[in-house]
């Protein structure tokens, strides 16, 4: 009986390496598997991607009380990497939402206003939001998007970045 209980967990095993082997394939039916994957097991790395990612979006805010600007406080999203990342990276998807919402507020054409109720910015604004601690009433908040290439060990080029209206963060009275 353990002998086919081994027999069984090896077939799974090689029948999950094989559809790994197969999902980096850069074709249109490939790419179509996403929608019978909804849990993310069968992964799909870029180790050797045509157009590898050279950017990265970095978000900082600050506070303001009275008018008067607080430092510029670098948003550590969604926290930091954990060793157990490695075998189950469960805020995987929190740090691709984010990535993603930072991406479509950076790249919109020169002069587009972003409107408030645009999903990227209510990402971006919640989160930053519930980083910061409400001691006055006039505590108003700020996050921008820095769009950086940088390199191993040095410091990153800013290459352009969005800016954020500032927020009253004050609590609501409903709990």
């Amino acid at each position: 009986m353990t002998m086919v209980v081994g027999w069984v967990v090896a077939a799974i095993l090689a029948v999950w390496f094989a559809l790994s082997v197969v999902a980096q394939l850069r074709v249109d039916w490939v790419s179509a598997r996403r929608r019978l994957d909804p849990l993310g097991l069968v992964p799909a790395w870029n180790l050797f991607a045509p157009r590898p990612i050279v950017t990265d979006y970095l978000v900082s805010y600050r506070c303001w009380i009275h008018d008067d600007p607080a430092d510029w406080i670098r948003l550590a999203v969604p926290g930091p990497r954990r060793w157990t990342d490695a075998l189950l990276n469960t805020r995987r998807r929190q740090r691709k939402a984010l990535w993603t919402a930072g991406h479509a507020l950076m790249w919109r054409p020169d002069g587009e206003h972003v409107p408030i109720l645009d999903p990227s910015y209510l990402l971006l604004l919640g989160v930053v939001t519930r980083q910061v601690p409400v001691s006055d009433p006039s505590l108003q908040v700020q996050f921008r998007v820095d769009c950086v290439k940088g390199e191993l060990g040095g410091s990153p080029e800013r290459l352009r970045y969005f800016l954020s209206e500032r927020h009253v963060v004050g609590r609501g009275t409903d709990g």
